[in-house]
């Protein structure tokens, strides 16, 4: 496991471009498979749907939210996010990337998040960043490592406990 998270850090420094050019890849332009699936994410973060947010994960992924302990395998990923729609809900959410790259069955993206959650408390605007492993699993493309986390500051006001 530490290998494989190591890998985010080496994946840069591995990637050659594909042509024999050498130009260096567009990092911040993500290719379509990596669209695809932070696409389907967003949809079901908007949608309050825990169960299609943990389908886009491997079974045995894990999830690292900000201030809380990791959360491993898809099943308490979807008990997760089930838990932290109940106290929030996400009306505005908007994946900026920095850097997207795929090298043969493994893929990453990079980049800055904004959203707008509705708390019992009231409206709360949230910026942060985030870094995704993928795996291609069966032909598809899901997400084995996830970790973000918030620019607030690291006490948040009652009701406003999740920052995703």
């Amino acid at each position: 496991m530490q290998r494989t998270i190591a890998m985010i850090f080496a994946l840069r420094a591995l990637f050659a471009p594909a042509s024999p050019a050498f130009q260096a890849p567009n990092l911040a332009t993500p290719q379509p498979e990596i669209v695809r699936v932070v696409n389907a994410y967003v949809k079901a973060m908007l949608a309050s749907d825990a169960a299609m947010v943990a389908a886009l994960y491997q079974e045995d992924a894990i999830e690292m939210p900000n201030c809380r302990p990791l959360v491993k395998g898809r099943a308490e990923i979807e008990q997760y996010f089930r838990g932290l729609m109940k106290e929030v809900k996400i009306t505005t959410f908007v994946l900026t990337h920095a850097e997207s790259t795929i090298s043969g069955d493994t893929a990453y993206d990079v980049g800055v998040y904004t959203q707008r959650l509705s708390t019992p408390d009231g409206m709360v605007d949230d910026t942060g960043k985030y870094i995704v492993m993928l795996k291609r699993t069966g032909g598809d493309w899901k997400i084995a490592y996830a970790i973000h986390n918030s620019d607030r500051p690291s006490t948040m006001p009652p009701g406003t406990r999740a920052s995703r």
